[in-house]
């Protein structure tokens, strides 16, 4: 339960600590749910994007030293599926973390929400979930852009880097838009507005929230498995590296929307000091378990007894990955690369793919894979 008033008289890091704690138990004690949420929108678009974009791949790419390496300029059908993949994995991402403030708000105001529950509503607010990924899809292109252009003019790359940081812990508060959108049911700029307002009077403390809990963690999470799988090499190291993160990208994900549910609560009360409880009882009223004026709880399982169903769920989109590089179905080329010095008047490195023809890439430019029949060419 969220209480309003609880860090009115702490530090502002202590407060941050209690946050990040009750983020990460709220997820660590409802990952059933959570969970199953994930699993019911990553699963699908997970399989239907890999048998798209293999299907797609066919002739542009070979298994270099395990891994899928595109050869050449792309083909058009390429680049349409690779666009359309990554839009609907950008709405998979907004509607299950949607999905995940649910579940989280449900049990930190005591009323918790099945899985369904919370994907129907979370459907419900595509509208503006949509805007809330075009908003930071256009954040994430102005800060690219700010970066280079920055680093070019100046020819500093501190400079580059400097600008970018900047912009970046910027925005940051304004990503308490998604569950307050969520649970509030307010418009795409509405809820930007909002994050604004209730993060004013604590911005510093919102900042570290969100990039310690959101985004550090995850990242210190994916280092250290890059880092536990780095023994491995070839298609062994490739398909335990893509198994083990994509399912580390879906467990995550709970986390991070627990972390941002609690922080938005936590300062909604704040901003509505006045009133704390009739605030909550506002956000209450949006939570679908209220919605139909019933409150089922969700029956326990078993300890661990819905583990291995998520375990292999997770799990199978890396292992349909690593199984597609194995068997080859489309009998793409498989090589090993080896790069062999330049002669001094050369321009860069050659590579070496046996099976395939010799092919020179000249300061960062050439052909890249070609099959052995094709005409080759060295650029001028």
């Amino acid at each position: 339960m969220v209480d309003a008033g609880e860090d009115r008289f702490e530090s502002p890091w202590s407060a941050a600590l209690r946050v990040l704690w009750l983020g990460y138990r709220t997820a660590a004690g409802n990952l059933r749910p959570l969970l199953s949420a994930n699993l019911a929108i990553f699963l699908p678009v997970a399989v239907a994007s890999l048998v798209a974009i293999g299907s797609a791949l066919a002739r542009n790419v070979a298994i270099i030293n395990g891994k899928l390496q595109l050869g050449g300029m792309p083909s058009t059908p390429l680049l349409v599926v690779v666009a359309v993949i990554l839009v609907l994995a950008g709405v998979a991402t907004v509607v299950t973390f949607a999905a995940n403030v649910f579940v989280a708000a449900g049990a930190l105001l005591d009323s918790p929400v099945g899985w369904r529950a919370a994907l129907r509503a979370a459907l419900r607010r595509w509208p503006t979930l949509v805007g809330l990924l075009a908003t930071g899809a256009l954040v994430t292109v102005f800060i690219g852009a700010a970066f280079f252009a920055t680093m070019l003019w100046p020819s500093r790359i501190w400079v580059g880097v400097t600008v970018a940081v900047v912009i970046l812990l910027a925005v940051l508060r304004f990503s308490l838009a998604l569950p307050l959108a969520v649970l509030e049911g307010r418009g795409t700029f509405a809820a930007l507005g909002r994050a604004y307002l209730v993060s004013r009077s604590r911005t510093g403390q919102t900042v570290v929230i969100v990039l310690v809990g959101v985004w550090g963690v995850p990242i210190l999470a994916e280092l250290a498995l890059r880092w536990a799988l780095s023994p491995l090499d070839g298609l062994g190291h490739t398909a335990a590296w893509e198994t083990l993160r994509g399912t580390l990208a879906v467990a995550i994900l709970p986390f991070q929307a627990a972390t941002l549910t609690v922080l938005g609560l936590r300062a909604r009360a704040s901003y509505e000091a006045n009133q704390p409880a009739a605030d909550l009882d506002r956000v209450a009223a949006h939570v679908p378990a209220q919605a139909g004026g019933s409150k089922r709880r969700v029956r326990p399982l078993p300890a661990l007894g819905w583990a291995p169903l998520l375990v292999c769920g997770l799990l199978l989109p890396g292992l349909l990955y690593g199984g597609y590089l194995w068997a080859n179905p489309l009998r793409l080329v498989v090589a090993d690369r080896q790069e062999v010095a330049a002669e001094p008047e050369g321009e860069g490195p050659l590579t070496i793919y046996p099976g395939l023809e010799l092919l020179g890439s000249h300061g960062g430019h050439g052909d890249g894979i070609r099959r052995p029949g094709d005409r080759a060419h060295r650029p001028r």
